[in-house]
């Protein structure tokens, strides 16, 4: 149903879009509250996102199923808010407060960039799932209908995304007890 309401709306009918903004708002705003913490910023993430697919619906391509492409859409807004919300954070440590020493401001910015990045680094299908499943509190059952793959391969999705952030962020681990004990 989403597909072809996508699709209606790419053809300019904007009824079709309205139901499919209301038919997925409560999903978006679910994965977007996983990522953002509060109810006020998963809305207003969530209002960004619909309004980017709005002005980009000339640009959609459909592969796949819909809401595994707005499941990615929302992650990538939110990740893109957490980055420029850690740098205000940062930003008022540095000026504020100063309850940091510099070793710990730069190691919790390291840690924050390290965690982004390797989010974004993951194989598409691990990232979404994963993103969906931690983020979106999604049943297996849903992620399998929007990745289109066998429910049996999702927890294998998710696993593999958790040891390859556990992998990326041991090495960051590693790398730090290594450089306290020189």
């Amino acid at each position: 149903m989403d597909e072809w309401l996508m699709g209606k709306a790419c053809s300019g009918d904007l009824k079709a879009f309205s139901d499919l903004v209301q038919r997925n708002q409560e999903f978006v705003i679910r994965i977007a509250y996983q990522f953002l913490g509060t109810k006020e910023d998963a809305e207003d993430a969530a209002q960004e996102v619909f309004i980017k697919l709005y002005n980009n619906l000339q640009n959609y391509h459909s592969q796949g199923k819909f809401r595994g492409f707005l499941a990615k859409v929302t992650s990538n807004e939110c990740l893109n808010r957490l980055r420029k919300k850690e740098k205000n954070y940062r930003l008022h440590q540095d000026i504020v407060c100063h309850r940091l020493n510099p070793e710990q401001q730069f190691e919790q910015q390291e840690l924050g960039n390290v965690l982004f990045s390797s989010i974004n680094d993951l194989p598409e299908k691990q990232k979404l799932a994963f993103l969906m499943k931690i983020h979106g509190n999604c049943s297996y059952d849903e992620i399998s209908e929007e990745l289109q793959c066998p429910k049996t391969t999702i927890g294998g999705l998710i696993f593999r995304a958790r040891r390859n952030l556990h992998q990326k962020l041991g090495q960051l681990f590693r790398k730090k007890e290594e450089h306290h004990e020189m």
